[in-house]
């Protein structure tokens, strides 16, 4: 893909983050196993919130072989009963603290 003034949008495996296409789907596993909740029953209450999911696109997050939208992730948070930012904590099991740079980020998901 290229634009009129010459930048380019890299599409492939130049996205990934340390070789996984997200960082909550260990989490995501994590709090949907706690949840006692089969990747079937997640993805009917992610539809059930307006959000268009089969099991094996779950099952693709998870193992971080799918992207996962800002908006998704509010939502699987929410259905999950977690913080979206503690779903892309993948450095500690406890909160961290939260960089400036997220500030947006926290005030957007955590209090809307």
């Amino acid at each position: 893909f290229s634009t009129t003034r010459g930048a380019r949008v890299i599409v492939g495996e130049d996205n990934d983050y340390k070789g996984r296409k997200n960082i909550c789907g260990d989490r995501v596993r994590e709090a949907r196993q706690k949840n006692r909740f089969t990747q079937e029953a997640l993805a009917a209450k992610l539809q059930i919130e307006g959000v268009t999911m089969e099991r094996d696109s779950l099952s693709r997050i998870e193992i971080g072989t799918r992207f996962v939208t800002d908006y998704e992730l509010k939502v699987i948070a929410k259905v999950l009963g977690v913080s979206p930012l503690w779903l892309i904590d993948d450095e500690n099991d406890e909160a961290a603290e939260i960089p400036a740079a997220f500030a947006v980020f926290r005030i957007y998901f955590l209090e809307s």
